[in-house]
């Protein structure tokens, strides 16, 4: 019955020219119909992306133009902590072939590119809006859009640059001090605003749990109000004055952190850190701290020499302001040169020590200045090879 019916229709096609014709024209329809939906999705880009570059260039007159495979770069200069930035890539197509765009990658997070199309005509643009989020650090952050066009073989890259800076500048940030026992030192810190708005005032707050023995004060001076037509330099500045009294503290290592906090009419508060490390040293040190001297069989003294250092150079004693005395069983002489540079070295002497066996402790105090400011005690071991007379 099936074959019956095929060849039945077949014989009234064949028949029949007119059913033959409109089967063609239906075929020719669809293709029209089809290449119709080709060209308007085409052009539909195309002016898509005209709109796009047209509305673009509005928002962001100083785009970069760059051309389909060429790298591109923006530096956005100084900006400060926690900006957002945005630049927009204009980029050309001036052959006489479309490009497609297979893939979008970035170095870092903080970067991203939002291509509005896939597909840039011959002769016509694409504007790509890169977002960039330099972050809270300061310094010079650098990161890229690696772009793929197709049939191109290499990437092409779009950088974008910043130098992040903080509202609160402090300079130094990090002090680091070398003071003497007793000694007063002062210290000048510069403290510059970089904000977009006048601060009414600069406080100073230490963090009273790290510095317990309050050896630091602070006083500021009254502020400078800059010029604002350079947007790189500052709007104000102040001098911060500190001071470091020494006159309590023990030969150590000592840190202080000082909160720099800069606000502004609206109660607004900028924040900054200062941090200060302050080494205690001795006025005079003994190297080395502990002497072990051997005494050889049959000799009747031992030499050691030992190097005097001092912190101060200025404040060096000279040669006869340098006493020793000792609680041993025999001599110890010291033949000590004049102090050169902060530095000496002495040569010590002991005997006789024919009468000594086996081992002998004690210890040397040497002395330093007229007066004594400062008095070192060194331990002393001295071990014999003599044998004693009854072996």
């Amino acid at each position: 019955m099936a074959e019956f019916s095929y060849r039945r229709c077949k014989s009234a096609i064949v028949a029949r020219p007119a059913c033959l014709a409109a089967l063609f024209a239906l075929v020719v329809v669809i293709v029209i119909i089809g290449l119709g939906y080709t060209l308007r999705r085409y052009l539909s880009e195309a002016a898509l992306g005209s709109r796009q570059v047209a509305g673009n260039m509005l928002d962001s007159a100083d785009a970069t133009v760059t051309t389909i495979g060429q790298n591109a770069y923006h530096d956005f200069g100084y900006v400060l902590t926690g900006s957002r930035l945005r630049r927009d890539f204009v980029i050309e197509n001036d052959t006489t072939h479309p490009y497609r765009l297979e893939s979008v990658k970035t170095t870092c997070g903080c970067t991203v590119a939002e291509p509005p199309q896939k597909t840039v005509p011959p002769g016509r643009r694409m504007v790509i809006p890169v977002h960039f989020t330099p972050g809270t650090r300061p310094g010079r952050k650098t990161h890229s859009v690696r772009l793929r066009f197709s049939p191109l073989l290499k990437d092409q890259m779009l950088t974008v640059s910043a130098f992040v800076r903080s509202p609160v500048a402090v300079h130094p940030k990090d002090c680091h001090v070398v003071v003497l026992p007793g000694e007063t030192r002062k210290l000048s810190v510069v403290i510059e605003n970089y904000s977009n708005s006048d601060w009414t005032g600069v406080e100073l707050v230490k963090r009273e749990n790290i510095d317990k023995q309050h050896w630091l004060t602070t006083a500021l001076t009254p502020a400078d109000s800059l010029s604002t037509a350079d947007k790189t330099a500052p709007r104000q500045r102040w001098i911060a004055l500190l001071q470091i009294d020494a006159t309590a503290l023990v030969p150590s290592h000592y840190r202080s952190v000082v909160d720099v906090i800069g606000r502004t009419d609206a109660q607004r508060e900028f924040r900054g850190e200062l941090l200060i490390d302050v080494d205690v040293r001795p006025l005079a040190r003994v190297v080395p701290g502990n002497l072990f001297v051997l005494v050889k069989e049959g000799a009747s003294t031992a030499s050691k020499q030992v190097v005097f250092q001092f912190a101060d150079a200025s404040r060096s004693p000279s040669r006869a302001d340098i006493r020793l005395s000792h609680n041993l069983p025999f001599d110890v002489e010291m033949q000590c040169p004049q102090p050169h540079n902060g530095i000496a070295r002495a040569l010590l002497t002991f005997g006789p020590l024919s009468s000594v066996v086996g081992t002998v402790r004690g210890n040397l105090v040497i002395e330093f200045g007229q007066p004594v400011y400062e008095e070192i005690d060194v331990p002393v071991v001295v071990v014999s090879a003599q044998r004693s007379a009854g072996r």
